[in-house]
């Protein structure tokens, strides 16, 4: 039996989730749904707590709130990866339940990076 895959996309510009569900439709994306909020009110939803197997962020502020919100959300043993500048991502400091999988670039030109990381079981 297949499990059915479900995506939420959040994106709290409101021109850009309106675009993002206009993809999800035309793509015929049956299980995306996209939420026009900030991740801090995602978390926060109970539907929510500990369900995540992957988180994808980019461009956020890494600080203690960002780390209650994503463990909110992640189920444990589940994977966070974030997209930002080397500089960033080698500063990176991590609580204690999680650990970094990957350090990858992505392209030199700009120094961008891929970090890989999993919430400890």
């Amino acid at each position: 039996m297949a499990t059915q895959l479900r995506v939420v996309l959040v994106e709290a510009r409101t021109r850009k989730s309106a675009f993002l569900r206009e993809v999800v439709r035309q793509l015929g994306l049956e299980g995306t749904n996209v939420e026009n909020c900030r991740f801090e009110e995602l978390a926060g939803r109970s539907e929510l707590q500990g369900k995540a197997d992957v988180v994808t962020m980019r461009a956020v502020r890494i600080g203690s709130e960002f780390w209650v919100n994503t463990r909110n959300v992640l189920r444990q043993g589940g994977r966070l990866l974030l997209f930002g500048t080397a500089e960033d991502m080698e500063r990176l400091s991590l609580p204690p339940d999680i650990e970094r999988l990957f350090n990858d670039p992505l392209l030199t030109s700009n120094r961008s990076h891929l970090v890989g990381l999993q919430r400890k079981n």
